[in-house]
This record gives structure tokens, sequence and C-alpha cells, in this order.
């Protein structure tokens, strides 16, 4: 029996159970799992090691030693998909799976394991050197696919996980070595040692991922904030705004009745375009078609029957940022129709969906333009554009193409994706509402 094989053991175990009680009630991701599940391997190999400390019958010590080995293999295979998860969800790295490989070498151990047991009834000193000493052999040859991988990834990890790492990588094969020579037993010290400096940096792995990731919210949201003043700067429209109101008082004039209606109107759209930009969730496309017809109608008076509108509205159930399809809307009367010689001309908006998206279109037959050209700074035009890029970007995880043809037209689509479709605010579905 070896000199305090049993209080190490039972040490050892106590502080794995300890770590695996605090790995457990982390938020649960592939990392975590697998890091929780080779401590319990662990904690199984400590148990069985302070159990075998005690005077047991032959059949039943022969059993916990399989159940020994068994733990190591499965503790090593653990550690592997745990340095692999590691890589690949937290570095964002690609690693190469060598799991087929080492569960053929993990196997390969527990049959050598195995054939000695059987072939050593009376417990002979020769065979169970040759035994310890092949499985030495085959956990060295186990931990060789993760050994270089640390090494490769080392700077991917940082100087010091990737000298933990490495360091409990080797210490199995290295302290059942030492132990082996020395008849001592120090493997369950040093390995308890090696799992909770690794549990310790891991943790501060995690915790600093969350504070990148609150750095990162916070980033986006003041790029939202940053938006929604340009898109306030941009829908300050002066232009339109005097047209409109040059046409009141023609209209005041010659058609009283109308020019009545015609403020009531463009006091409904910007009464619209204040409300929207108070809003920083996505709404629904309802309440943005609404805002659209309103501008067009606005642009009917002034171009009359030069201006044709047409609606495919195939769906509507979905949402989209406030301040998305007006602006579009917008771009496609003043830069595509208005340019063109023979009169406006139709534009169209239609929505589709299929199996993974819904879809807005905003289709005119204007001048077009070569969407490969430079861009030219014009003001608020391409401002509105990308501010609305990247509010579908951002709050819907969707969208904006722009096709256009030289002479022929521009089609803007807007792609929005069920995947991560927010279905508004409660009070904003519209569509779950009953018609009034």
């Amino acid at each position: 029996m070896y000199k305090y094989r049993m209080e190490l053991s039972f040490i050892s175990a106590l502080v794995l159970i300890v770590l695996y009680g605090a790995s457990y009630s982390k938020e649960k991701d592939r990392t975590w799992s697998s890091f929780a599940r080779m401590m319990f391997f662990y904690i199984i190999y400590d148990l069985v090691a302070f159990l075998t400390s005690f005077k047991i019958p032959v059949v039943l010590s022969s059993i916990l030693h399989f159940l020994d080995v068994l733990c190591v293999v499965l503790a090593v295979y653990e550690f592997h998909l745990y340095l692999t998860y590691f890589l690949k969800d937290k570095k964002k790295e690609n690693v190469v799976d060598y799991n087929i490989y080492l569960e053929a070498v993990g196997l390969m151990t527990i049959l050598v394991h195995t054939v000695f047991s059987v072939l050593n009834g009376k417990e002979t000193v020769n065979f169970l050197y040759l035994s310890e000493i092949l499985i030495i052999l085959m956990n060295v040859i186990m931990i060789l696919p993760d050994l270089s991988l640390i090494l490769n990834k080392r700077k991917v990890l940082g100087r010091k996980n990737a000298l933990i790492w490495g360091t409990h990588v080797l210490i199995l094969p290295l302290s059942s070595t030492i132990d082996l020579v020395t008849g001592e037993e120090s493997r369950f010290f040093l390995t308890t040692i090696f799992i909770l400096m690794i549990f310790v940096t891991v943790n501060q792995e995690t915790e600093l991922e969350l504070k990148s990731h609150a750095i990162e919210i916070e980033r986006k949201e003041m790029e939202l904030k940053e938006v929604r003043r340009s898109v306030m700067i941009s829908q300050i429209q002066p232009h339109f705004i005097y047209n409109v109101l040059n046409i009141i008082c023609i209209l005041c004039r010659r058609n009283p009745k109308e020019a009545a209606i015609v403020t009531r109107t463009f006091a409904r759209y910007l009464k619209m375009n204040v409300e929207s930009l108070k809003k920083d969730h996505p709404v629904p496309f309802e309440e943005e078609l609404i805002h659209a017809e309103t501008y067009l109608s606005l642009e009917k008076v002034r171009f009359r029957d030069e201006l044709e509108i047409s609606y495919d509205i195939a769906v509507k159930n979905f949402c989209m940022p406030a301040l998305s399809l007006q602006p579009m809307v917008e771009n496609a009367v003043k830069h595509g129709l208005c340019m063109k010689e023979d009169g406006v001309g139709h534009l169209s908006i239609i929505t589709k969906e299929d199996k993974a998206n819904w879809y807005v279109i905003v289709s005119d037959d204007g001048v077009g333009y070569d969407t490969k050209a430079p861009v030219r700074s014009d003001g608020r035009s391409h401002i509105g554009v990308e501010n609305t890029k990247m509010r579908v970007e951002m709050m819907c995880h969707g969208k904006l193409d722009i096709f256009s043809i030289k002479g022929s037209g521009t089609n803007v689509v807007i792609t929005i994706p069920k995947l991560y479709d927010q279905n508004c605010l409660p009070e904003d579905r519209v569509w779950d509402k009953e018609e009034i």
C-alpha cells in the first residue's frame, strides 16, 4: 500500500467535488459542460483510489482498478473535448478533430489493462509493472494530439494558459511514472492542483469574455444612438417641407377643401416622423407601410397622374426598424423617378416571404445608377440608405441590398430573417388585435 494514498485521494475528491459544483452552476455551454464531466471522472478516479486503500476482496479490487483506468481514459478524452470547444467557441479558432483517434487509443488502453488483469490472476510483480508501464505509454499516446494542439495554439491560448494546460496534459503519465518508480502516490495531489489552476484561468477567461461582450453591447448601443441622431437629421427635409407648404398655399386659393385634407395629411406625416424617431425597437411593418403611404399621398398631390403607385402586400405580420421603409420610398421618388425626363413613372411596394425570411421590395422604373460606381457625397440620401442598412442589420440581423441598372430603374430589397424576428413589443403586435 502506498503512503498517504487514502488521505490524498480523499482530499482530492473533496476539492474536485467543490469545483464540480462551481462549474456546474455556470451558464451551460459546451466548454463548461465538458469541463464538469472531466472533473466528474476525476472524482470517481479519486474515490476509487480511496476505496482501494482498504482491505477488499481481490475480485472487487480488480473491478475498481479497471474503473480507475476507465475514468482516467474518459477524463483525458473530456479534456480534449474541453480544449477543442474552448478554442472553437471562446477563441473562434479552427481545430482539427481527433475524437476518433482518441477514442481508439482509449479503447486500446482499456483493452490492454483488461488483458493483463485476466492474465495476472496471481498479481505477480512483473505483470503489475508491465501492465502499468503499458498503460502509461498508452496515456502518453493519448495526450500527444492535445499537447501538439496546445503548442500550436499557445499564442491564442496565452502563455499562462498554454503552460498550465500543457503541464496538466503531461501530469498523468509523468506522475504515474514517478509513482511507479518511487512507490509513492503523488498523482492525486498534482492532478487536483492543475485542475484547480485550469478552473481559475478559464473562469478568468469567461469573466473577460463577459466584460468584452458587455463593452460590445455598449458600443452597439452608442452606435444606434448615433444612427438615430443621424436619422433625425436626415429626416429634416427642408425642400420637401417647402414643396408641400407651397402646394398647400396654392390649394388654399384654388381648392380650400383639398388644402385642408393635404394639411391634415402633412401634419400626420410629421407626427409619424417624430414618433418613429423615439422608437428604439422594431415596429410592425403595417405601421411603416402607413407612414410610406402618407408620404406618397403628399407626393401624389404634387405629381398627380405622373406618379403611379402600386402595392403587392402578400404578408405583413412581421417587424422592421422604424423609419426604414419611408426613406427608401422617398429615395426612389426623389433620386429615381423625379430625374426622368419623360414624366415621373411607376413605384411599387412588395412584400413576400419564404421559409427563412420576409422580404420588403421597393421598386421604381426611374433613371437607375451604376452600383459599382463611387458613391457621390450628395448629403442626406446616402445617409438615409446607410442608416437604414445599419439599423436593419443591428436590430433585426437582416440586410438591405440595392439592385440598379442605369436607365432602367432600381430595386431595394430589405431581408428580415424569421429566426431573429423579435415580433415587436406585445403592445405593437397589430396583427394580433381584432379588426375594429
